[in-house]
């Protein structure tokens, strides 16, 4: 299964194509089609992401743990797409806590 988002405009323009052209390129850079991946995954998603859908993530973090892998689905309320890359704002932090709990196991 390979995931592509509806605003695939970037994604298009980073593997060359759309998915029907590059089908190759989209299945090795689909996360969710390379499960299990065997490493601890943690995925924060804000619930007002207007580029990206929560149910990405959530349909992600079933597929994980249904293959085996070990991974936590944070969901931040009223958080959008680009404040959690936003070292300035709030839910920044909760990306960058999710990244260290991982390098404290």
């Amino acid at each position: 299964m390979v995931l592509v988002p509806a605003w695939g405009g970037a994604i298009d323009a980073f593997l060359g194509g759309g998915p029907d052209e590059f089908p190759d390129r989209y299945a090795a850079a689909s996360p969710i089609a390379l499960l299990p991946i065997g490493v601890p995954i943690r995925l924060v998603h804000g619930d007002s992401d207007d580029m990206v859908p929560l149910e990405q993530s959530e349909t992600y973090r079933t597929a994980a743990c249904d293959a085996g892998d070990d991974v936590a689905l944070t969901t931040l309320p009223g958080v959008g797409h680009f404040e959690l890359i936003d070292a300035g704002h709030p839910a920044w932090r909760a990306s960058r806590d999710a990244a260290l709990g991982l390098v404290d196991r």
